[in-house]
């Protein structure tokens, strides 16, 4: 069976390989499929297990496969959309599965357990041709890389004045005096905020201590628009200058903006349509505001006359070989360098590119249980790994920490995983949450630079 699923461009691994069994009576398929007994512990974390899930669609895309024919020939069909689907249980790590079909490469689909509870039941779901060569990986490798670009989009047409824009200022949203007007919470459709209101010069503070107030400031204004039904039908811009850099060569000149974009990204995934980040290059492109907010984009930059949004694409050779010239010499630091990430980082850095010399900081450093078996691992490889324990989110450790480098024994590339994990919804962040993880990120990344 898999065997087929592979040579007509279906390549499964594994942990995917359910499907145990299949017969077709009339126009209707039957299956079988089970989830691989390594991970029947991890069943209950999900409403379905994804591998599981996917085992279910095996015997359609070969059914369907069967069906086209010819005319199936460079092209594989995969799920398009899904229509009524009701997960009835939690939990299962094998079922048995009808597939009906309604119409031209649509379907219906149940599941029930081993006892015949209903477990997922889908309406509809329809499949769709996609050419096979439109999902080769890049140079024939199955582990292609991927990064951001900045991509222009089209410029819409709008009608000057159409849009009706109120601003918030010195940190409140209009209308909230409940006078309403023009420029009230009733009459906007838009709410613009500039991002850069909510730093506060004060003698002495650094590019960290600025971030954590912009972002904090940024937070409470976007919790108040989000919790007043006022605003229920109105979108929140929140405008940057310099906060990206969206073009070759830019520089990043409002670092304390930065992390809005983050914050604000992670709130767009919770309140979809509700808020728009755009960044300028200059005061100037504001007369673009319109037109960007008319493209339904949730992120851009605005450079020039031009609208750009980032876009995932896979990244050039000329991008996956830079790491290259980190060479054998000299030692690497990785922060965070003895959890999950950081590990990874240092297995390959060892493995893939040379590196011989590795210092490994976390905030328990050589007390992190299994670091000894991390040592044994990268040693094994050829690297000499030293572990040390620091915050690096305190400016004297960081600075003892590089004081230990020097020409003769150079730091020749930092890789930055610390991070602190306090996941909450955007309504429940707290300031006092948002800078607990903002410390090991911002705060470490200014004091190693500095």
């Amino acid at each position: 069976m898999y065997e087929r699923l592979a040579e007509l461009g279906y390549q499964y691994g594994p942990a995917f390989q359910g499907l145990t069994g299949v017969w077709r009576q009339g126009e209707d398929l039957y299956a079988e499929v089970s989830l691989p007994e390594e991970h029947h512990t991890d069943a209950g974390r999900f409403g379905i297990h994804p591998a599981l899930l996917d085992a279910v669609l095996h015997p359609l895309v070969l059914h369907a496969a069967e069906l086209a024919g010819s005319a199936a020939a460079g092209s594989i069909r995969l799920p398009f959309s899904w229509s009524d689907t009701v997960l009835h249980a939690t939990g299962a790590t094998a079922l048995r599965v009808r597939i009906s079909p309604t119409g031209p490469d649509t379907f219906s689909l149940t599941a029930a357990d081993a006892t015949g509870q209903l477990v997922v039941a889908v309406d509809s779901l329809v499949l769709r041709p996609v050419a096979r060569d439109q999902l080769a990986a890049a140079d024939g490798g199955p582990d292609a890389l991927y990064g951001v670009q900045w991509t222009a989009v089209p410029v819409p047409a709008i009608v000057p004045g159409a849009l009706r824009i109120a601003e918030a200022l010195h940190g409140e949203l209009p209308g909230t005096d409940g006078e309403g007007g023009e420029d009230g919470a009733e009459a906007a459709e838009v709410v613009l905020v500039r991002v850069d209101q909510f730093r506060t010069d004060v003698p002495g503070e650094d590019e960290a201590g600025a971030a954590h107030k912009t972002a904090a400031g940024a937070l409470r204004l976007i919790q108040r628009f989000l919790a007043d039904e006022r605003y229920d039908d109105t979108k929140l811009l929140l405008l940057t200058q310099g906060a990206v850099a969206a073009e070759p060569g830019e520089s990043v000149t409002a670092l304390a903006s930065t992390p809005v974009w983050g914050l604000v990204r992670a709130a767009q995934s919770e309140h979809p349509g509700r808020l728009v980040l755009v960044d300028v290059d200059r005061p100037e492109a504001e007369a673009l505001l319109p037109a960007a907010l008319a493209t339904g984009e949730p992120q851009l930059a605005l450079r020039g006359d031009r609208l750009t949004a980032p876009r995932l694409v896979r990244a050039s050779r000329a991008d996956t070989d830079a790491v290259a010239s980190v060479g054998p010499a000299g030692t690497v630091l990785i922060t965070g360098g003895t959890g999950g990430l950081g590990a990874l980082f240092a297995r390959h850095l060892a493995e893939s590119y040379g590196v011989r010399r590795l210092l490994l900081v976390s905030r328990r450093g050589p007390d992190t249980p299994g670091v000894g078996e991390l040592v044994a691992e990268l040693a094994a490889l050829g690297a000499d790994a030293q572990v040390a324990a620091a915050d690096v989110a305190d400016r004297g450790a960081v600075a003892e920490l590089l004081g230990r480098f020097s020409p003769e024994d150079p730091l020749t590339a930092v890789v930055h995983t610390a991070g602190v994990l306090d996941d909450v919804t955007i309504g429940a962040l707290t300031p006092e949450r948002l800078d607990t993880v903002l410390r090991p990120k911002v705060d470490a990344a200014w004091h190693l630079h500095d």
